[in-house]
């Protein structure tokens, strides 16, 4: 079972919507898009993030391309490693005269630093970009209650708006009295963990600073760019704030562009082709999945980078079997057969990964 093959007709009209931006943009189009597909199952494709494994594979579509006048980058993502964004905008200005984003629906956190390294992004009607701050998690962290194995990530703003709650509105201001605030969360969380907030605290300012010097190129205004770095890293007050382009434009000040009707319908379509493929729209459920099925085999795309010339997807196919759970009180070894035909027994099902990884198909451009 291969990870391409399975629906070549999506991916054909997915090829065609491609080369008609390429047309009306006067561009080459590279699609990065990462998963989020709703499941009650750790499998490997149903979500993906923003990643580094990603990088070679951006690089290995611009190398393909050489060096160009103008790359659009079609993105949907829910975010991932902050680290990605800046090499992959470097990566992308090494190749490319302009850099433009095209957002059809969500792009958020990494996703929206990427577009804050772009000349413009455009936005249709439902596109979304979202707050920056990030998580951290490392050894000191707090652990999960419930799996004392996993540290609990920490919002970098929520410590920093814990301060601001205690000297702003409980009106705490005079020195001693800050000092016994910071100790009370030092109680909570090791100071080391609060190093590295500081530490996330910064780089993501600088971070976003520097990719906004990129994207507002001749803006000689630095407060300017200190303004927008405030608001999208402290000032939404929520990491699930959503960003329309109005609010974009406007309110934030980032170089965000209507598209025109028709390029706006052409990125809606690749979206929801992309939707289809990795089915996520599609809640992926263990026993719906099975049914009265004892054994079956699936199929999971978890992301793509994509060109017309190239096409690498990332995902697993799995097989899931469902069998009878012996009771310990039956000591007699029953036949698969046996137990399936008893009445009253729990199921017990179990996932195991046939192959995982990346799957690539290369193209001449005059038979894509």
């Amino acid at each position: 079972m291969s990870l391409l093959t399975e629906t070549s007709e999506l991916t054909r009209q997915r090829l065609e919507i491609i080369q008609e931006l390429q047309d009306i943009r006067g561009s080459e189009v590279i699609c990065y898009v990462t998963g989020d597909r709703p499941t009650n199952a750790n499998i490997p494709g149903m979500i993906s993030q923003v990643s580094q494994e990603h990088l070679r594979f951006i690089y290995d579509h611009l190398a393909r391309l050489g060096e160009i006048d103008h790359l659009d980058l079609f993105i949907y993502t829910r975010g991932g490693d902050a680290d990605v964004p800046w090499p992959m905008v470097n990566f992308i200005r090494e190749f490319a005269s302009k850099f433009s984003a095209l957002i059809p629906y969500h792009c958020h956190s990494a996703g929206t630093l990427i577009c804050l390294g772009a000349d413009d992004i455009l936005m249709g009607k439902g596109a979304t970009l979202s707050s920056v701050d990030p998580t951290t998690a490392n050894q000191f962290n707090p652990r999960d209650p419930l799996n004392p194995a996993i540290p609990l990530g920490i919002s970098v703003e929520d410590v920093t708006a814990y301060i601001t709650l205690a000297r702003d509105v409980a009106k705490i201001s005079e020195q001693d009295n800050i000092i016994d605030v910071f100790n009370e969360l030092s109680k909570q969380v090791h100071p080391l963990a609060l190093g590295n907030v500081y530490r996330q605290h910064t780089r993501i300012r600088m971070l976003a600073t520097n990719l906004l010097k990129i994207h507002m190129r001749g803006e000689k205004n630095e407060s300017k760019v200190a303004q927008i770095v405030q608001i999208i890293t402290e000032k939404l007050y929520t990491h699930t704030h959503f960003i329309n382009r109005r609010e974009a434009r406007k309110v934030i000040g980032l170089n965000v562009q209507e598209p025109e009707k028709k390029v706006e319908k052409l990125l809606w379509n690749l979206f929801q082709n992309y939707a289809s493929e990795m089915q996520l729209y599609e809640p992926f459920d263990l026993n719906m999945f099975m049914g009265d099925e004892t054994y079956r085999e699936g199929v999971a795309k978890g992301a793509f980078v994509e060109s017309v010339d190239m096409s690498d997807v990332w995902g697993s196919v799995f097989a899931v079997s469902k069998t009878k759970a012996v009771p310990p009180n039956i000591p007699v070894p029953l036949s698969p057969e046996r137990l399936q035909a008893m009445q009253g027994l729990p199921s017990k099902i179990d996932v195991n990964i046939l192959k995982m990884g990346w799957e690539r198909a290369e193209r001449n451009r005059q038979t894509a």
